[in-house]
């Protein structure tokens, strides 16, 4: 038995919030068209059963479970599931809210890829639904959302493109489901979007002092350093291990030369809710790159001293990012969040002629149109040099 995921917590209500009648000896009960939930008299444990439709014997088709320990909205919600066991779409959606739907169904059903959503994931989710939509939307019936109702709780977000992906997203599952007839936000909503100041990567200069200076950094951090050059979203750092790097003589057919080049392949993703898992961001993500070529020689030294099984950079997320901004303010570098490594990684390659399409493969991203709205910076002295050849041109 299940009791599912929890919505806003009204435990300390306990069986006696709005909706519940007393039923003999003190008990309470809920009626419902989503079935009827019988509380014990200390409110410690309950009985939900719900009822639809009839088996070929013309009885009723019923389905009971006792919970222990769950809050007014887990036994609400473990009724939305088991009336969705029985096959009453049609009939739930009749009386089915937004919370119900969001809590009882929606966070176990799988994301668009097929696969379980991550815990960060659902928190993200959470935070936005609690924040954003619940408290507007969070009673009313699913078939009665309207576009305007939507509309108005997406633009009086405090992050409207956000709210908008949430929403857009657990209504186009209810309608996927059944549970509404028209297809969600077909009209367009405007999400204003409130863009942060960009921090500029780290030019040619910079990069070159930081692989001086990480000469005394902790090995963690110089291993995080070579990664993140070498294209790696900081998750996908965090979770490389030895055994992930490999040394691959390579032959060139034309000089009959032979070159040695590292690569590591990219399988797995770390974070501090998730912890290490399988799989990356998206399928195109697993990928094997080049690793950055100045710092080849110390990342494999690294490796070496490591357990083959072990993590490169073995520190949980926030005690990495508390030690990385030490090692910059230390070695006198201008302060850039971990992640910007792949934007510098990126403008490097793009402002040295790379081809966009390898630039993109190496990235681990299918998308030009992503590279260049969100991860090409270019240095204002890159953007002077271009300047001055389109006025050359001129002459």
């Amino acid at each position: 038995m299940r009791a599912g995921a929890s919505g806003p917590d009204r435990s300390k209500e306990g069986p006696g919030h709005v909706g519940l009648s007393s039923r003999g000896g003190g008990a309470l009960m809920a009626r419902r068209k989503m079935g009827t939930i019988l509380w014990s008299d200390d409110g410690t444990s309950c009985r939900v059963q719900v009822t639809r439709g009839r088996r070929s014997d013309g009885s009723r088709r019923r389905v009971t479970r006792t919970l222990y320990g769950v809050s007014a909205d887990e036994a609400e919600a473990e009724a939305v599931r088991m009336a969705a066991e029985l096959g009453a779409s049609d009939l739930a959606g009749d009386s089915m809210t937004l919370s119900d739907f969001y809590w009882g169904l929606f966070r176990d059903t799988p994301s668009n890829r097929g696969t379980p959503r991550t815990k960060t994931t659902l928190r993200g989710y959470d935070q936005a639904m609690r924040r954003y939509v619940l408290p507007t939307l969070g009673d009313v019936r699913l078939d009665r959302i309207t576009h305007d109702m939507q509309a108005r709780v997406v633009q009086a977000a405090g992050s409207p493109r956000n709210c908008k992906a949430v929403l857009r997203a657990v209504l186009r599952s209810a309608y996927d489901m059944g549970y509404l007839a028209e297809e969600p936000m077909r009209r367009r909503i405007v999400a204003p979007r409130h863009r942060k100041e960009q921090v500029q990567p780290w030019d040619l200069r910079e990069v070159a002092m930081a692989v001086e200076a990480s000469r005394s950094w902790r090995p963690e951090l110089r291993a995080y350093l070579a990664l993140g050059l070498s294209g790696l979203r900081k998750s996908e750092a965090l979770a490389v291990r030895p055994r992930d790097l490999s040394v691959t003589t390579l032959h060139d057919f034309v000089t009959g030369e032979a070159t040695e080049s590292m690569t590591v392949t990219v399988r797995r993703s770390y974070n501090e809710v998730d912890g290490l898992r399988e799989g990356t961001k998206n399928d195109h993500s697993v990928r094997s790159v080049p690793v950055f070529a100045p710092l080849r020689r110390d990342l494999m030294e690294i490796a070496r001293s490591c357990d083959p099984e072990a993590r490169l950079v073995d520190l949980c997320e926030s005690h990495f990012n508390k030690e990385w901004t030490r090692a910059l303010e230390a070695s006198g570098l201008r302060r850039v969040p971990p992640g910007t490594l792949r934007h510098t990684s990126d403008t490097i390659a793009l402002d040295s002629g790379v081809a966009p399409d390898l630039v993109d493969k190496m990235h681990g991203r299918t998308e030009h149109s992503s590279t260049y709205r969100n991860y090409y910076r270019p240095a204002l002295s890159a953007m002077e040099q271009a300047a001055r050849r389109v006025g050359e041109t001129l002459r």
